[in-house]
């Protein structure tokens, strides 16, 4: 069995925080990922801070979770 590590969990954490758009935090939080347990505790942790978030499929089971809503993340065209 596998478990997600500690270390790296309270890092990420970390990252949410420092960016929640809902306080008017301008960073964005993105990960890329392919490990489906860190993509379901990521999910669930944006999730339950009620941050905004999109995943992306980059294919071959990689996704991109970003907090930056309002862009594409390849071409950087907004989405509004």
């Amino acid at each position: 069995m596998m478990v997600i590590n500690p270390a790296w969990k309270k890092e990420t954490e970390e990252k949410i925080a420092r960016a929640n758009p809902r306080r008017g935090d301008r960073d964005h939080f993105a990960i890329t990922l392919a490990w489906s347990q860190s993509i379901q505790w990521v999910i669930m942790e944006l999730d339950q801070r009620e941050i905004p978030f999109r995943v992306y499929s980059l294919g071959a089971g990689v996704k991109k979770i970003t907090t930056d809503t309002d862009c594409c993340p390849c071409c950087k065209k907004s989405l509004k």
